[in-house]
Parts: C-alpha cells; sequence; structure tokens
C-alpha cells in the first residue's frame, strides 16, 4: 500500500469525523430522574455487579437515570457517590442504536475545578478538548481495581483533590461539566441551541475534538490502552 493512498485514508476518516462533530448533537445534561432499576435492563449484569460492588465499597446510589437524549439511547446511568464526597461514580448500560454500551466512569474534583476521570473501556472515552477535564483509560474487570487505579493516578501525578460538595455531590458535579461547556462556548468550540440544552461543535471544535479523538484512540488501539495513560 503507497504512502499516498494510507494519507487518503487517514485524511477521509479524519474530515469525516469532523462532520460528524459538528453534526451530533450532545446535551449539557443527559440524565434524567432517578429510577429504583434500568429502564432498558442489564443483560450481562455487569451494571449491577458495578453498583454492588462500588456499594460494598461505601458508595451511596442516587438511582438509575435513563438517557434522555432519544428514542435510540437506551442507556440507564447509576448515579453514585463516595462517603467521603471525593468520588462521584456513574455506571452505563444499554445500547445506543444498537450498539452495546457497558462503561463506568469514577470522577474526582481537583482544586482548580478541573475533573479527573478513570473509565474502564474506550467507549466511554471523550477527550475533552478545554482541558477541564481529563480522564484514563483503565480496563479493569471490577470495579475496586478501577477505584484502586483511579487512586494511584491521582497519587503518582500529585493532582490536588478536593471533595464534591457533601450532600450534594451530584449536582456539584452537574455544576462542573456546566462550567466547562460555558467555557468552550466562550472559546468558540461550541455553540448552544436556543434551549441551552444542547450542544454542538462549532468547525473549529469539531477539527480540534476529531484530531484529538483519532490520535488519542489510535495511540491506545496500537498499545492496548497503554499510551497515552491519560488525554
Amino acid at each position: 500500500m503507497s504512502a499516498v493512498y494510507i494519507v487518503a485514508i487517514i485524511g477521509f476518516l479524519y474530515v469525516l469525523q469532523v462532520a460528524v462533530a459538528c453534526w451530533e448533537k450532545r446535551m449539557v445534561w443527559p440524565y434524567g430522574a432517578p429510577e429504583p432499576a434500568p429502564r432498558w435492563g442489564d443483560p450481562t449484569a455487569y451494571g449491577y455487579r458495578q453498583v454492588s460492588e462500588a456499594i460494598s465499597r461505601g458508595f451511596m446510589l442516587s438511582g438509575w437515570c435513563p438517557d434522555l437524549k432519544g428514542e435510540m439511547y437506551k442507556l440507564s446511568y447509576a448515579l453514585l457517590a463516595s462517603q467521603d464526597h471525593y468520588f462521584v461514580v456513574i455506571v452505563g448500560v444499554g445500547s445506543m442504536a444498537g450498539m452495546q454500551l457497558q462503561s463506568t466512569w469514577i470522577y474526582s474534583r481537583a482544586a482548580d475545578k478541573k475533573l479527573y476521570y478513570t473509565v474502564d473501556h474506550q467507549n466511554g472515552v471523550e477527550i475533552d478538548i478545554s482541558g477541564n477535564v481529563r480522564c484514563q483509560l483503565a480496563s479493569m474487570r471490577a470495579f475496586t481495581a478501577q477505584l484502586d487505579r483511579h487512586i494511584d493516578w491521582l497519587r503518582s501525578t500529585n493532582i490536588e483533590i478536593q471533595p464534591f460538595d457533601p450532600g450534594n455531590e451530584i449536582e456539584c458535579f452537574r455544576e462542573l461539566r456546566s462550567a466547562r461547556f460555558d467555557d468552550m462556548l466562550k472559546r468558540g468550540l461550541i455553540r448552544f441551541d436556543s434551549t441551552q440544552t444542547w450542544w454542538r461543535y462549532t468547525l473549529l471544535g469539531a477539527m480540534k475534538s476529531a484530531a484529538m479523538n483519532y490520535t488519542v484512540g489510535l495511540a491506545r488501539a496500537v498499545t492496548f490502552g497503554a499510551y497515552p495513560r491519560s488525554a
């Protein structure tokens, strides 16, 4: 295969990702009102296992929130917070346009108001082009191992962590998400709809997002998630 052909393929995939990023609508807060169980079930019991293990580690479950983005998003998310208020966890199960999703996100708030999270599956990774959110991919089979990897990451990078607002952890997490989008709007990376509940990337934001996601995703695929450890 010639170098020109390879470059052409890479260029096509990049342009395609830019087009998709410009077209796709995203929600500022996609989590609906908490329900007692996943609305569309949990066929593999992945979600129940993760939540059960989190509860055994002292996390408190707020409930299972259905995805609000539309009919093709048959997803439910368990929202949990640790008793020491230092971690917010989201466990997602279900399908998106027929594709299965099983991911767990463990979030911490840094002293500078940035968010740091560890996710256990590549399909749960979203590279933040604003720099307000940093992620680590850790393909772990159990919640406890993932939590330990998250704590080790924070310690190894000397990130100063502060707790989420005690008794109001989920709302605090929501406010930090909103602040991220407000910052991206000011920098010309995204635009909101008239309701301020949906957003899309601008062309500038889409180009940056496609470049970062493509580069990081390719590197992690080649190294089986080992590099880059965080992004």
